[in-house]
């Protein structure tokens, strides 16, 4: 007994008796559904075919096919691996839609790999919101965001809004080349 456990942990061995385990098993089943006589049939009809004259030989024929077959099962089995790579990779980086900077969400979606429509919106109650003039005096940029839904000020910024919406693509920039936008993702879900 214990050298048929130490065959069944061998990797070689086991392989080799769960073969034989599945042959005889393959083997009773064909038998108990009366396959035998079918299988014998196609066998022989495989064989005549090889044997018959055409403009190619069929000999020829199947071996195109083998050919044929092969490389569609690799071309399978790699695209396979690609899907299963990039799948355990986690998200893709165009998932990376939403980030809170400055006090604000902000959403943006993506053109050709560049960031394109980054809109504001309150991080509380995700109202879009806009920049509105907040400066005393003409010649000073001052922007300030307020929610109209739950009346927060949220941002108040001495700069005008195109240097701010400038400035949060750069930081999303940022994250997705350093790879911190991973973790953005997975807070969200």
């Amino acid at each position: 007994m214990n050298r048929l456990k130490r065959l069944w942990r061998d990797p070689v061995w086991s392989k080799v008796i769960s073969g034989l385990i599945l042959a005889v098993w393959a083997g009773a089943v064909t038998r108990f559904l009366g396959w035998w006589p079918r299988i014998a049939a196609m066998m022989a009809f495989v064989v005549n075919w090889l044997r018959e004259r055409s403009v190619l030989p069929n000999w020829a024929t199947m071996m195109l096919i083998a050919v044929v077959a092969a490389s569609a099962l690799s071309a399978l089995r790699r695209f396979a691996k690609v899907l299963a790579a990039t799948s355990a990779a986690g998200p893709h980086w165009s998932t990376y839609t939403s980030d809170e900077f400055f006090g604000l969400r902000w959403r943006w979606r993506y053109a050709g790999g560049d960031i394109v429509d980054a809109w504001t919106f309150c991080p509380s109650c995700d109202l879009q919101v806009y920049p509105r003039n907040a400066s005393a005096y003409s010649s000073v940029d001052r922007i300030a965001f307020k929610c109209e839904s739950c009346g927060r000020e949220l941002a108040t910024m001495d700069e005008p809004y195109e240097a701010v919406k400038d400035r949060a693509i750069r930081f999303i920039q940022q994250r997705l080349r350093t790879g911190a936008w991973k973790a953005r993702v997975a807070e969200e879900r």
